[in-house]
C-alpha cells in the first residue's frame, strides 16, 4: 500500500483529499498542528503526525517511509505580509530540504500554489502554463517564490505544481461567510470573470497527479474549464436560497481598504480581505486553461458551477 503524507491535512481541501486517498485505498500520514481542528480527520483510518513546516526538525520523522507528499499547507490570509512568505516559501523549503535528507528516493513531490501565481487577465484570454507569471500580492509572489525551488529540486526527485484556480465546496469557510450573508440579503456587487474549480474534482486532480507520469518540474492549471461571472454566482444563490436581495455591497477598493482596516483591528484571526489581498478581489478577470492538465493528467472535471453550489448548500445547510 501506498504512503502519503499530506501537509495541510486539517483545512478545508485537506479533509477532502484525505478522504478521496482514503477510499482509493492509500496509506495516510497527516502533518497537522497541535491546536489543528481534528474532528473531521478522526473519522479516517490515517496517521497523525504533530508537527510545523516552520520547524524542520518536526518535519524529519514526518517524510520517512513515505512514497508521496502532497504539500497543501500554506498561508492564503495573514495578518502581515512576512507570514505570506514565512509559510508558503520558507515553509516549503523546509519540507523539500527535509525529504533530500530522510527521504531522497521519495516517488513525488505535490506542490499545491495557486493561480495567484499567474496574476490576473487583462481580458477574458485564459492565462495558459507558458505565460509569463505577474502576482500582484505577497501570496502570489511568495508562491511563485516557492515554485522556483521546487523545480530546483525537480533534478533530486520527481516534482509536480498545481496551480488550483477558486477552489468552492462543503466545508469552506470563507464560502460560508459569503453564503450567510446573502442569505441575510446582501451581495456583492462587483464586475468579475473567473475559473473555479469544485473542491472534490481538485482533490481528485491530486489523485491524478500521484498516478500518472509526466516530465518533473511540470504545472498544471485546474479549473473546470468553465468562465463564470459574480452574477451568476448571485444568481444561482437566489434561486436556491430563495432570497430576495436588498442590499448590493460595492466593492470598490476605498470600501475594502476601509474594512481591511476594520478587520485587522477587530478580528483576532487573519482574514481574506486583508490589504495584500484587495487588488486580487478588485481584478475583473482570474482566468485559467486547465487544457494541459486534461492532455496530459487525464484531469476531467465533473462538477460545475450551478450542481457544485447545490451540493455545498445541500451539506452545510442540511446536514
Amino acid at each position: 500500500m501506498n504512503k502519503v503524507l499530506v501537509t495541510g491535512a486539517s483545512g478545508f481541501i485537506g479533509g477532502h483529499l484525505v478522504e478521496l486517498l482514503v477510499e482509493k485505498k492509500y496509506q495516510v500520514r497527516c502533518l497537522v498542528r497541535e491546536r489543528s481542528d481534528l474532528s473531521y480527520l478522526q473519522h479516517f483510518p490515517v496517521e497523525f503526525y504533530f508537527g510545523d513546516i516552520l520547524d524542520i526538525g518536526s518535519l524529519k520523522e514526518a517524510v520517512k517511509d513515505i512514497d508521496y507528499v502532497i504539500h497543501l499547507a500554506g498561508a492564503i490570509k495573514a495578518k502581515d505580509n512576512k507570514t505570506y512568505w514565512l509559510v508558503n516559501y520558507q515553509g516549503t523549503k523546509n519540507i523539500l530540504k527535509a525529504i533530500l535528507k530522510e527521504n531522497p528516493k521519495i516517488k513525488k513531490f505535490v506542490f499545491i500554489s495557486s493561480q495567484a501565481v499567474a496574476g490576473p487577465n487583462k481580458d477574458l484570454k485564459p492565462l495558459r502554463e507558458e505565460d509569463q507569471p505577474n502576482p500582484i500580492s505577497h501570496y502570489g509572489k511568495s508562491k511563485l517564490k516557492a515554485e522556483g525551488l521546487v523545480k530546483k529540486f525537480s533534478k533530486k526527485f520527481l516534482t509536480v505544481i498545481l496551480r488550483p484556480s477558486l477552489i468552492y465546496g462543503p466545508r469552506d469557510k470563507e464560502t460560508l461567510i459569503y453564503f450567510r450573508l446573502f442569505k441575510l440579503g446582501f451581495k456583492v456587487n462587483i464586475d468579475r470573470y473567473f475559473s473555479a474549480c469544485y473542491v472534490k474534482d481538485f482533490a481528485k486532480a491530486c489523485l491524478l497527479a500521484l498516478e500518472r507520469e509526466f516530465p518533473s518540474g511540470s504545472i498544471y492549471f485546474i479549473s473546470d474549464g468553465c468562465i463564470y461571472s459574480l452574477r451568476e454566482i448571485n444568481y444561482h444563490l437566489k434561486t436556491l436560497f430563495k432570497t430576495k436581495i436588498n442590499i448590493s455591497i460595492p466593492f470598490f477598493p476605498i470600501v475594502l481598504n476601509l474594512l481591511a482596516l476594520i478587520l485587522k483591528i477587530i478580528s483576532k484571526k487573519p482574514s481574506i480581505i486583508n490589504f495584500d489581498r484587495i487588488p486580487e478581489i478588485t481584478s475583473k478577470f482570474w482566468i485559467c486553461d486547465p487544457s494541459k492538465a486534461k492532455k496530459e493528467l487525464g484531469y476531467q472535471p465533473e462538477t460545475f458551477l450551478k450542481e457544485g453550489l447545490e451540493k455545498t448548500i445541500k451539506e452545510m445547510y442540511h446536514n
